[in-house]
């Protein structure tokens, strides 16, 4: 009879096990998930602006004629700013072609020279295509000058990401973002949801 009832419930057992191992991964990602979109907010309210070495302008879209696009104007806006106030003298431009050319460090060196930055100081990379990659160009050049503490200026929910990135690169991230453009709730919804995303795939995946 017990033999009767343990296989009455084994059926109940799977059914069971079927249910609750799909919940637990759906509860375990929802926690790292939370985890991640916290730390971007998070993130994206710090200026850690101090003295460093070199401040780090990561590229976005360019409009049209070779101009910088909104995104991109802000960010060199802020990063000219932090010059002007002593933070840093020196530059790393990062960003490729996108849509089409010139690339984006190439339209920011142009905006540098019009402001009076002499060429000495500016270093660029012209054929990164994701953050990740113009991370590595950068610490490729910090590491070629004995660089060791960077002011890494970008939008303020990238900034999270970029400084996971420079991990156990032995330099110092300074996030310091610019603040010209003022997002709809949308929009910052959007960007914090794509953020978390390509985290996640690089944590993940290695994507």
């Amino acid at each position: 009879m017990f033999g009767r009832v343990a296989n009455a419930r084994r059926p109940l057992l799977v059914l069971g096990f079927m249910f609750a191992v799909p919940a637990l991964v759906c509860t375990i990602l929802t926690l790292i998930w939370n985890h991640h979109e916290g730390n971007v907010l998070e993130f994206s309210r710090i200026d850690t602006r101090e003295k460093a070495d070199v401040i780090l302008v990561f590229g976005a879209a360019i409009a049209g004629h070779g101009q910088p696009g909104a995104l991109l104007r802000a960010r060199i806006n802020h990063a000219l700013a932090l010059a002007n106030n002593g933070y840093a003298s020196n530059f790393i431009l990062t960003g490729g072609v996108g849509w089409g050319p010139p690339a984006e460090s190439v339209v920011m060196k142009r905006i540098l020279s019009e402001h009076g930055i002499p060429e000495s100081r500016i270093l660029f990379e012209t054929t990164s295509h994701t953050t990740r990659e113009q991370v590595e160009f950068a610490v490729q050049m910090m590491q070629h000058h004995g660089w060791k503490r960077v002011l890494a200026v970008s939008d303020p929910f990238h900034l999270y990401r970029i400084t996971r990135y420079f991990e156990d690169s032995g330099i110092t991230v300074l996030p310091s973002p610019s603040r010209e453009i003022r997002f709809t709730t949308d929009e910052q919804e959007e960007y914090v949801r794509a953020e978390v995303l390509k985290l996640l795939a690089w944590l993940l995946l290695d994507y």
